[in-house]
C-alpha cells in the first residue's frame, strides 16, 4: 500500500517552475561526420528550442573513455536543458569511429577529430562555439583551441605531459600481442610512433596559444606549475582545484 500511495503522488508544476525547465526535453542521437572515406562517430544532444551556442566535448582516450562515458552523456543532457547544443564524439580510430588504433599517425588524426567536430558544430549554425576537454582530450583541446577560433575552453584532468600519460599506461597495460613494442590499456593501443608523438606533448613548458577564455579544474592547486605556465600569458583564466 505505502508503493502504491507513492506511486500515485501527483506535482503540480507552475508555469516557468525550476522543474518544469529541469524536465526540459531532450534528445540524444548518433550521428557520422568527417569525411565520408573516414567518418567519426559522434551523438549530438539537444532541446526543444532553437540555439545559438554550442559545446564540442572532446572525451579522454583509454579506461578514462569508458568510466566517464555516462557522466559525460549526463554533462551533454544538462547542458543541452540549458539551451546549448552539445556533440560528443568517438576520436579517429577508436570506438565507433572509422579506423584502427595501430594505425600511424595517431596524434595528428586525433588532433584533426577535434577540427571536425568543431567544423560539424559551426554547420548547425551556431555562433558560439565552447570546447570542454578531459585528460588527453583536454590536452588537444588546450593545443588547438586558438587556432580552430573557438570562444571558451574548458578543461578537466588535464594530461599536460604526454610522457606522464605514457608512463602511466606502461604500468597499468599490457604489452600489445601484435607488436612488442606497443602497450595496451582498456582498448587503447599505442605504438612506439605514437608514444614518440606524445612525448612531444609538454605543455608545463610548451605554452599553447591562448583562446579566448581558460578554464582549468585540476587535481593540484592554483598556482602549481601548469597553472602557473598557463596564467602567464595574460589570457583570461579561471581555475577550480578540485
Amino acid at each position: 500500500m505505502l508503493s502504491r500511495s507513492r506511486q500515485s503522488r501527483r506535482t503540480v508544476l507552475q508555469p516557468g517552475g525550476c522543474k518544469a525547465a529541469h524536465e526540459r526535453a531532450v534528445k540524444t542521437f548518433g550521428t557520422w561526420f568527417g569525411s565520408p572515406a573516414r567518418p567519426l562517430a559522434g551523438w549530438w544532444t539537444t532541446s526543444e528550442r532553437p540555439s545559438r551556442d554550442g559545446v564540442v566535448i572532446a572525451p579522454p582516450l583509454g579506461y578514462e573513455y569508458w568510466s566517464t562515458h555516462r557522466s559525460l552523456r549526463t554533462l551533454a543532457e544538462s547542458l543541452a536543458r540549458a539551451g546549448r547544443n552539445v556533440l560528443r564524439f568517438d576520436w579517429d580510430g577508436t570506438g565507433d569511429s572509422a579506423g584502427d588504433a595501430r594505425d600511424p599517425g595517431r596524434v595528428a588524426a586525433w588532433r584533426a577529430s577535434l577540427a571536425e567536430a568543431v567544423k560539424a558544430m559551426r554547420e548547425t549554425g551556431v555562433e558560439r562555439v565552447v570546447l570542454v576537454g578531459l585528460c588527453l582530450g583536454a590536452a588537444f583541446v588546450l593545443l588547438d583551441a586558438a587556432e580552430l577560433g573557438v570562444d571558451e575552453v574548458a578543461v578537466c584532468a588535464l594530461a599536460a605531459s604526454g610522457k606522464r600519460f605514457i608512463r602511466k599506461l606502461k604500468l597499468l597495460g599490457i604489452t600489445d600481442p601484435e607488436r612488442p613494442d606497443g602497450v595496451m590499456y582498456s582498448g587503447l593501443t599505442i605504438d612506439a610512433h605514437t608514444a614518440a608523438e606524445l612525448a612531444t606533448i609538454n605543455l608545463e613548458k610548451h605554452l599553447p596559444p591562448a583562446a579566448a577564455c581558460t578554464l582549468v579544474m585540476t587535481r593540484g592547486q592554483p598556482g602549481d606549475k601548469l597553472t602557473s605556465v598557463l596564467g602567464a600569458d595574460g589570457r583570461e583564466l579561471t581555475i577550480i582545484a578540485c
